[in-house]
């Protein structure tokens, strides 16, 4: 139930003491993609929040860059403006294949199409995947969250300390220059502190799997490679000459680089990586002088696959890298990350709200940590998939990889054993189905994990647990997509036959369901799935603020009151819907 600070504002009160505290609903601690996506998510419910964040200034470094189509779902419904990070992002002819070369301008040795990013995949999702630098995607985060007069902000301040009792979460606050932390209290805090996450220290909560795979030095510089490329054009470099063996990430062949170089854990020391080494290593990596190259700067990167052994402790809640780790093949990541707390925003508000039992706040691991799993063993194998690659190229003796290579080189894309190679990998650059088709269900979880399921393969479902799938309808003489048009507050009903009967029974329930009945306020969704075999004696659908599938609801003369109210009592863990409180 809501406690004494006010949901709907972030103030600092004298009221419990002779100390002054900061009260907020919720405090995110970390201005990242999943941190601002979650502090619009609660804005949407109606909850205000604060951001912490230890940065000052945004970090200029690209770090991901694919923001696929599920993340951009999210995002369209929460007020960022998507055109602009289409405008931002790598152009799809661009950025729309992965190359395997010797050297950049070296023998090309073939190419893989990256992800989907044609209009074929709207089919499935009303928006292509985007390749946007993350400092241009949190930007565009930034510019939506300062439109939301609920959210405050505040750079320069680390978190150092939290104390939870039976209603909130107190956090000492340091800010650069400070004489004194901040008391900060509010009812929730989630940890959005990134992968090295002190919050998930002060917890005690260790990571699960391989923490070192790989080291690396991302070394991000300026460059017009555009005439280098011009007849390979890709987002990703894979540079298989031994003397380079790297990745380079062209955020713009024009201007905007970055050159992943392998190196040992006691190399990853800046200091080794000044100005001039780092131009030899993109010459090398190049294979051909360039006369302009612009270092930017230098960060170190260790690959690991890790996953939270706990998302929740009390009131606080693990939330993108601070919950998982992944290798970047795959690019899921951030994506999972905005699925975090897609998940834990709309719990915390129906929890606050009343219409939820605080129970429901645990299925945020139950839900989201078998997802995380799944993804990371999925880009674990993508990177060891890779090995299968250097297998042929280097052969299995060091002593002759130099000969093997060079032959390999003479052979360029006219092996047919080197075109299977590359051919395998393709699984690392189209995961459509990690992407759109996870299951909240516990069954459908432990199969995801089967090594026999095609990761590229998505076929929309309507079983509980999964997202309802995109289609295309008109809506007031515009088409659009059904997911544009759900509400992101509160339930939803689409009703497929017994429209008055469904209204009634949403009339005597006192909680925030919206019903949309085809030819009503959208037209098209029946004539869409008029041969989806799950819809056959399928009279209605109960969607979650998620987009996920609460309930389905077949043709019956059973009562529709009861019916909804068991699905709604399961779900919100609450025996007593009477007692929620209706929002707008």
């Amino acid at each position: 139930m809501v406690g004494e600070i006010d949901l709907a504002k972030s103030e600092f009160s004298n009221s419990r003491s002779d100390k002054q505290l900061f009260e907020t609903p919720v405090l995110i601690v970390g201005a990242g993609p999943a941190g601002q996506m979650a502090a619009l998510m609660l804005s949407y419910q109606g909850i205000a929040s604060t951001i912490v964040e230890r940065r000052i200034e945004r970090s200029s470094a690209p770090k991901a860059h694919a923001v696929n189509g599920r993340t951009l779902e999210i995002c369209a419904t929460h007020g960022v403006d998507i055109d602009r990070i289409y405008e931002l992002a790598t152009p799809a002819e661009q950025g729309g294949f992965v190359q395997f070369m010797s050297t950049l301008s070296g023998v090309a040795f073939g190419h893989l199409p990256y992800e989907r990013q044609d209009d074929a995949v709207r089919e499935f999702t009303p928006y292509p995947l985007a390749n946007i630098s993350q400092p241009n995607f949190e930007r565009e985060l930034s510019n939506a969250v300062d439109q939301r007069p609920d959210i405050s902000v505040l750079h320069g301040f680390t978190c150092t300390a939290i104390q939870q009792d039976e209603t909130g979460v107190t956090a000492s606050i340091d800010g650069k220059g400070s004489s004194a932390p901040l008391q900060v209290r509010c009812r929730y805090l989630l940890a959005a502190d990134g992968a090295s996450s002190r919050i998930r220290g002060m917890l005690d909560i260790s990571m699960e799997g391989p923490e070192a795979l790989q080291h690396f030095m991302a070394i991000h510089f300026h460059a017009d490679l555009s005439t280098c490329v011009k007849n390979n054009p890709g987002i990703l470099y894979f540079l298989m000459d031994p003397e380079v063996s790297a990745t380079m990430i062209a955020f713009d062949h024009s201007d905007n680089w970055v050159l992943m170089h392998s190196c040992t854990e006691e190399e990853q020391d800046t200091a080794l990586f000044d100005a001039a080494r780092c131009t030899t290593l993109i010459q090398r990596a190049i294979g051909m002088q360039v006369t302009d190259i612009r270092v930017r700067n230098v960060n170190p990167w260790t690959m690991s696959s890790q996953v939270a052994e706990h998302y929740r402790s009390g009131r606080v809640f693990l939330v993108g890298d601070a919950a998982h780790r992944f290798p970047p093949t795959g690019g899921l990541g951030l994506n999972t990350g905005i699925g975090d707390v897609q998940n834990i925003t709309w719990k915390i508000a129906a929890v606050e709200r009343g219409w939820a039992g605080e129970s429901l706040l645990d299925t945020y691991q139950t839900e989201r940590k078998p997802v995380a799993e799944v993804n990371s063993a999925q880009s674990l194998n993508n990177a060891m998939k890779m090995f299968e690659l250097f297998a042929y190229l280097y052969g299995n003796d060091p002593e002759n990889a130099a000969e093997r290579f060079n032959q390999a080189k003479r052979e360029g894309s006219g092996s047919i054993a080197l075109q299977q190679a590359i051919e395998a990998q393709r699984p690392h650059f189209d995961s459509l189905r990690l992407q759109l088709g996870y299951s909240y269900d516990e069954v459908d979880q432990r199969n995801e994990l089967s090594e026999a399921v095609n990761i590229s393969e998505y076929e929309p479902s309507f079983k509980v647990g999964k997202s309802l799938p995109h289609v295309w309808v008109n809506n007031n003489y515009q088409r659009v997509s059904l997911l544009q048009i759900l509400p992101v507050d509160r339930f939803a009903m689409i009703a497929f036959s017994d429209h008055s009967e469904w209204q009634s029974a949403l009339e005597q329930l006192n909680l925030p369901i919206y019903l949309l009945a085809d030819g009503d306020s959208f037209m098209g969704v029946a004539a869409a799935w008029s041969d989806a075999p799950e819809l056959a004696d399928v009279s209605a659908l109960l969607i979650r603020p998620d987009r996920h599938i609460a309930a389905v609801f077949a043709m019956t003369n059973e009562s529709k009151l009861e019916r909804l109210r068991g699905a709604l009592t399961a779900v919100l863990f609450n025996s007593s819907l009477e007692s929620a409180q209706e929002y707008v």
